[in-house]
């Protein structure tokens, strides 16, 4: 289970390739470079289908599309499962490879390389002042004067997740921002001048033949969509956002999605200059995903690329990215100098938690998936998880006996993971079936007082009155405990 339950749908952009003739210094489409042999080259060349299969089923994934590229190319994509999350008799129609995902974050390096092809244009310093091109109106701190487009790509401006806000100084340390993205996309238009998914279409999407991909919903889309299934069991429906925000509105496939991947590793689209930059270290990653000031306690070396976050394997900086809207996820893993990938996209939340075993069934490897809040599907947390959440929706009260049968047997493994049964009980409508998971996460943490707050609105709805007032009271003193210590 993700440790923020947070639904911000972060997401992906756009990028680009000029229509007309190639600057100097910038590869032409189809021009190919020297990639290093793979350590797997034998082994990837065909999909283990069966592993595949294997995967899905003990991971709870309905639906899967997934690519590979070797050596710049891509070598095989292959669907697997319903389109239709929610179908479980398996009426409706399979995925294809023509069946379009939300592809979420994974539009984030797209963006980023708009910027680096801006860059190889001499259209855009990657160190000049972000606010020079663009003021950013809505945000009130001088220290925006010192954002500039390396720091956006990177998520090192210390703009905060989803707000127009300051949370660490610019350029002292990563910090995931959508909000940053959101400014970067509006940098890169003013220098494009016209709009993201006009220019992509043109330029990228085009030559590059993904014809399935998209900023921007269009109809055609809706005859072959994958329908999401959130972290709640529920169905979630397509978004048909028309704004063609590159942060959250990419529409592709796995198929489209690795054309443009193995374009980039071949050279099709940025200088070597810039593709080295993009796998080049700006910051090192030292905190957790879900908190700049909290430090990580994985022990995989991480770093901030620019449009990627790098692992460390070996002496090899590898590029990733997530995507997550809640109901629609993805992966992107790409070795630049081994020019191999793989892409995936799932219509289930429940796809980030089989992430590395389908990483590792194609042919590479990921470390960073822990970082990431994502307990591995076959990890006794995520086991516990789903065995409380299928009987819960089969029937509360056989839920929580097993909850309890599970917290007798192996309280380390599961009472961690009351606060968020809680907040599955809630957010599903249960306020008050969610008390007793509530309770046991307070006895894990006394001093938080959001906690507290959410256990004192489900005591409140199950008719404890007077135990409600006094969570409430324990979550105001908390509160007020730290606002004076954040005091000066």
């Amino acid at each position: 289970m993700m440790s923020h339950m947070n639904w911000v749908f972060a997401v992906i952009i756009a990028f680009a390739l000029c229509s007309g003739s190639n600057q100097p210094g910038t590869p032409a489409i189809g021009q190919d470079t020297q990639a290093v042999p793979s350590a797997d080259q034998t082994v990837t060349n065909k999909p283990n289908d069966q592993e595949f299969r294997r995967i899905m089923a003990a991971g709870d994934v309905p639906g899967l599309s997934i690519a590979r590229i070797k050596s710049s190319q891509v070598v095989w994509s292959r669907q697997f499962g319903r389109r239709a999350a929610m179908d479980e008799a398996m009426t409706a129609a399979l995925i294809d490879a023509e069946t379009v995902f939300e592809a979420a974050s994974l539009g984030k390096p797209v963006l980023a390389i708009a910027a680096l092809w801006l860059h190889d244009r001499k259209r855009l310093g990657l160190d000049e002042s972000a606010e020079a091109i663009v003021p950013y109106a809505t945000l009130e701190d001088s220290r925006k004067t010192s954002i500039t487009p390396r720091m956006l790509m990177s998520h090192t401006s210390g703009l905060a997740f989803a707000r127009p806000k300051l949370d660490t100084e610019p350029g002292s340390r990563y910090s995931y921002s959508t909000e940053g993205y959101r400014y970067l996309q509006r940098i890169v238009e003013k220098r494009l001048d016209e709009p993201l998914e006009q220019w992509a279409q043109r330029t990228l999407f085009g030559p590059l033949k993904m014809e399935h991909t998209s900023f921007v919903f269009a109809a055609r889309f809706a005859r072959n969509r994958a329908t999401g299934r959130n972290w709640l069991d529920r169905g979630q429906e397509y978004m048909t956002n028309a704004a063609g925000t590159a942060a959250f509105d990419l529409i592709t496939t796995a198929d489209d999605f690795a054309k443009l991947w193995a374009g980039v590793l071949r050279g099709d689209v940025l200088s070597p200059e810039s593709l080295r930059q993009m796998f080049t270290p700006q910051k090192p990653i030292t905190s957790a995903q879900s908190d700049p000031l909290v430090p990580k306690t994985q022990s995989v070396e991480l770093a901030a690329g620019l449009g990627l976050l790098l692992q460390k394997q070996g002496a090899r900086w590898v590029g990733f990215q997530w995507g997550d809207n809640g109901g629609s996820t993805g992966f992107l893993i790409v070795d630049s100098e081994r020019r191999d990938a793989v892409v995936f996209l799932s219509n289930a939340q429940d796809g980030l938690h089989a992430e590395q075993a389908m990483v590792a069934a194609a042919g590479m490897t990921d470390e960073a998936i822990g970082w990431l809040g994502y307990d591995a599907f076959d990890t006794p947390v995520r086991v516990a998880w789903k065995q409380i959440t299928k009987k819960m929706n089969v029937d509360l009260k056989g839920g929580l006996a097993e909850y309890q049968r599970l917290l007798k047997e192996d309280k380390a493994t599961v009472a961690p993971l009351s606060r968020n049964l809680g907040y599955y009980n809630k957010f599903r409508g249960f306020v008050a079936e969610a008390e007793p998971f509530y309770r046991v996460a307070v006895e894990q943490k006394p001093n938080d007082a959001d906690l507290y707050e959410v256990w004192a609105e489900s005591l409140k709805a199950s008719g404890q009155v007077d135990a409600a007032a006094e969570a409430q009271q324990r979550a105001k003193d908390l509160n007020a405990s730290r606002t004076k210590s954040k005091t000066p």
